[in-house]
């Protein structure tokens, strides 16, 4: 009997050891899995695969360990938390915020980022210029979200301030409701304004809630520090190398850019030039194997999809084509949106035709007259 209970002691002891570090186990296993949010900010899936600027680098991070990714993307920022906890996700690359109230939870690696948090109403509702403007106004946020603590801290001032919470949506939903009149105000992060707003012109900026505020990834409080630490030797080493900023500049460089006229008027042309011609996009898209939306932003950018348009230097047509490009490519009508568009297999141009065109000096860029 002795020995039989030692047996079994010694069983119990065996099991309760302390499992290897996680990234032993993940360098064992050759996976990281690594739990992210649906959206342009985060990781989206596009015609050509998985995008977005979390995944570019977790991509990257995975590469520089030797190991196959697996990325499981969420809708709503309160999954994240327990697919980390429940071990089913190994690290968070989300976009997160390191807040008080995670750090319970969580451990957060390196800052790679920083965003300013915004209050966010139409043009045309009356701008809050102080928090006590919005005491008397519906506010929706994201559940879960750092935007919960800010206001939460702000209550503390202002015990009158009311907020509701929606675990169903992502920011750039809130923002949508926002420019439909359907909620008065909403708190983004900037990256995400800067987005929809190309979206939502209308969309403005009322207060600044918290500038820096730190974005970084996250991982398990226990057993994971070497990955902790792996990752921030990796995104230290990418920020010396250039990488981060890349990255930055490839999904949000454009933001920059911001146009309220032009926005206007694109939305105006999407919405009533591009349904006539988009079919003819899409054929030839299809037959020539280059994305529609690619050559439907040339046209744009072109000649604001007029089939009629007419440069100063005689160039015609929604692709905006030189009289020496068109003999060449066999056209007879530059203004005639299925030449410049060709969308029949049995067109005598060769294949790889489009992206010659595309690339072709004889284009011109300038805007038509």
């Amino acid at each position: 009997m002795r020995v039989l209970l030692i047996i079994i002691l010694a069983s119990l002891i065996g099991t309760c050891s302390t499992p290897p570090p996680l990234l032993d186990q993940i360098l064992e296993t050759g996976e990281l899995r690594v739990v992210t949010r649906s959206s342009p900010t985060s990781y989206s899936i596009s015609p050509d695969g998985p995008t977005g600027p979390e995944y570019d680098l977790v991509r990257a991070f995975a590469e520089d360990l030797g190991v196959a990714l697996l990325m499981e993307s969420v809708d709503s920022v309160s999954e994240i938390i327990p697919l980390i906890l429940s071990g089913q996700a190994h690290m968070a690359a989300a976009g997160l915020t390191v807040t008080d109230s995670r750090r319970e939870h969580l451990h957060f690696g390196h800052p790679y980022e920083s965003v300013d948090v915004h209050l966010i109403y139409k043009l045309g509702t009356g701008r809050p210029r102080s928090i006590e403007d919005i005491l008397d106004r519906s506010i929706e946020i994201v559940a879960s979200s750092s935007h919960v603590d800010i206001l939460e801290e702000l209550k503390l001032d202002y015990p009158e301030l009311t907020w509701t919470e929606n675990a169903d949506v992502e920011f750039a939903d809130l923002l949508t409701k926002v420019a439909m009149g359907e909620v008065e105000l909403t708190v983004a992060d900037s990256p995400d304004f800067n987005i929809q707003r190309h979206f939502y012109p209308d969309l403005r900026v009322a207060l600044d809630l918290y500038v820096d505020d730190q974005i970084a990834w996250a991982f398990p409080l226990r057993n994971a520090d070497s990955l902790l630490a792996r990752a921030d030797d990796f995104l230290i080493s990418a920020d010396r190398a250039g990488m981060l900023d890349r990255v930055h500049d490839r999904y949000y460089g454009h933001t920059k850019k911001y146009d309220y006229v032009g926005t206007r008027n694109f939305i105006r042309h999407y919405e009533s030039r591009l349904p006539r011609y988009r079919a003819m996009f899409e054929q030839a898209g299809e037959e020539w194997g280059v994305d529609w939306r690619l050559l439907a932003a040339i046209g744009y950018q072109e000649s604001h999809w007029r089939a009629g348009a007419v440069s100063p230097t005689g160039v015609r047509g929604i692709m905006m084509l030189t009289q020496d490009t068109a003999d060449y490519l066999g056209i007879d009508d530059r203004e005639d949106p299925a030449n410049a568009l060709p969308i029949r297999s049995e067109n005598p141009i060769a294949p790889g035709w489009p992206l010659r065109r595309i690339t072709s000096a004889s284009i011109t860029s300038r805007t038509p007259a």
